[in-house]
């Protein structure tokens, strides 16, 4: 047996991940920071986060107001292309593909 995973995405929000401050009002905070990878949280200069239909982060193109530019992190297909997650996630995946096998079978069999 075989499988193909394709995956196509743009980004995702950097909103996904965890940011710091989390709260949208109040006081500008100097910096945000937001942690994509594992480990510590990185700086992201001139960003700021803003509650439209839920909170998001934004960051100005220029020295003005606007307009403004939303933040994405990298997207899942680039994410797999590392050797090392993808290698961490067909490990699981047979793990978890013959623990279902096995629960599946007991389940038909009636044991």
């Amino acid at each position: 047996m075989s499988a193909t995973i394709r995956s196509r995405s743009r980004g995702t929000g950097l909103d996904k991940y965890k940011f710091s401050p989390r709260r949208t009002t109040g006081k500008r905070p100097k910096v945000l920071k937001v942690a994509v990878k594992k480990g510590g949280m990185k700086k992201v200069p001139g960003a700021f986060a803003a509650d439209k239909n839920g909170v998001k982060i934004f960051v100005r193109e220029g020295r003005q107001r606007l307009p403004i530019k939303r933040l994405f992190g990298p997207p899942a297909p680039e994410m797999f292309n590392n050797v090392q997650i993808r290698e961490s996630v067909e490990r699981k995946a047979r793990i978890l593909y013959a623990q279902r096998l096995e629960h599946e079978l007991n389940r038909e069999l009636g044991g």
